[in-house]
């Protein structure tokens, strides 16, 4: 799950690192929830659907409800109760073999029930915002 909202920025940046960092072709499915949709953000997960057989776009309804946003969410995990799922905000950009590393934490955890979700930390720091910067703009 890929949760597109406010920054066309940092959709863009997440895209692409997912792209050059993950064989999305290991993902059952991809679904690109736009949460809080602008004509910038439709077009750029619109591109992505479009290389990606995998990749459904879901617009939340109404646009700019949280609520919304987590019962398509709710949806998703319910649809595929018996998989692993994974979810990534706009402003997670991964790196080479994030994904490995991630799913070996599932494995070691996956016997607990409170554990139906596994997602990547994303850290807000000044070194990552200096790191960033020349992208985020």
């Amino acid at each position: 799950m890929l949760i597109a909202s406010h920054r066309v920025d940092c959709l863009i940046l997440s895209l692409r690192c997912l792209e050059r960092f993950t064989d999305l072709d290991r993902f059952k499915h991809i679904y690109i929830f736009a949460g809080f949709p602008t004509d910038e953000i439709n077009a750029v997960i619109g591109r992505f659907a479009k290389r990606r057989d995998n990749a459904t776009v879901i617009q939340c309804r109404p646009p700019g409800s949280i609520a919304a946003l987590n019962m398509a969410e709710n949806a998703v995990i319910e649809e595929h109760r018996r998989d692993v799922v994974v979810k990534l905000d706009e402003n997670t950009f991964v790196t080479p073999h994030w994904l490995e590393h991630l799913i070996e934490g599932y494995r070691q955890h996956r016997r607990n029930p409170e554990t139906p979700i596994i997602a990547p930390i994303a850290p807000v720091s000044e070194a990552g915002r200096k790191a960033l910067s020349r992208h985020l703009k």
